[in-house]
C-alpha cells in the first residue's frame, strides 16, 4: 500500500512543479500501482492528501505539466472545462482560432463537415494545395502507376510473368508462386486436423 511519504519519495522540485520522476502514460502523466489499481500520480497524491475529486470529474493541471504532482497546480473540474482549457481543436475553434492560428471567429473561415464539425476553410485550402503538389511531384517523377494498371509483382515480391502468372475466370491475376505455397499451408492444416 503506497503512502503519501512514498509518493512523495518519487517527486523532485523543476521550476514551481513537484514532478513525478517514475513511470508514465504515452500522455506524459505519472503512472503509479495502489491497492491493485494503476493510478495516475497526480490524482493518487490528490486522494492521500485527503481532497475529494466529484464523481466522473478531472483534475486539471493549471502549470499545463502533466508529470506534475504539486496540489497547488492541480485544480478539479469537469471534463467539458478540462477540455475547454486544453489545446484540444475544439477548444481552440471556442477561442477563435484554428490549430494553425487561423481566425476563425469570422463566417466566411468556417465551414461545416456534414457530421455537424466545424473546419477552417484556410487550412482546408492549404492541405489541398500540399496534396495537389505531392501529386503533381509524384506524376512528373515517372513513379505514378495508375491504380487500373496490372500488377508486375505480387505482395511478397515474385515477379507476375510468364509461367508464374495464373488468371482466373473472372481476370483476377495471381502469383503461381504464393497460390501454391497457400494450398500447402490449407492441406497440412487439413491434414493435422484430422
Amino acid at each position: 500500500m503506497t503512502t503519501l511519504e512514498d509518493l512523495r519519495a518519487r517527486m523532485v522540485e523543476e521550476g514551481d512543479c513537484l514532478v513525478w520522476t517514475r513511470g508514465r502514460t504515452e500522455w506524459g502523466y505519472g503512472s503509479v500501482w495502489h491497492a491493485g489499481h494503476r493510478y495516475k500520480a497526480h490524482r493518487l497524491h490528490w486522494l492521500l492528501a485527503g481532497r475529494s475529486i466529484p464523481d466522473g470529474w478531472h483534475l486539471d493541471h493549471l502549470c499545463k505539466n502533466p508529470p506534475c504532482c504539486r496540489l497547488e497546480h492541480l485544480e478539479p473540474v469537469t471534463p467539458r472545462e478540462n477540455t475547454m482549457r486544453s489545446d484540444a481543436p475544439v477548444a481552440l475553434f471556442h477561442r477563435g482560432r484554428c490549430q494553425r492560428g487561423h481566425d476563425v471567429t469570422q463566417p466566411e473561415n468556417v465551414a461545416w463537415h456534414a457530421d455537424g464539425r466545424r473546419y477552417c476553410r484556410e487550412c482546408r485550402r492549404l492541405s489541398q494545395r500540399t496534396a495537389s503538389a505531392k501529386a503533381r511531384e509524384v506524376f512528373l517523377s515517372g513513379e505514378f502507376v495508375p491504380p487500373d494498371a496490372p500488377r508486375t509483382h505480387c505482395t511478397v515480391g515474385h515477379p507476375m510473368t510468364g509461367e508464374n502468372l495464373s488468371i482466373d475466370n473472372r481476370g483476377r491475376r495471381w502469383c503461381k508462386d504464393c497460390r501454391n505455397r497457400l494450398q500447402r499451408i490449407r492441406m497440412a492444416k487439413k491434414k493435422a486436423a484430422s
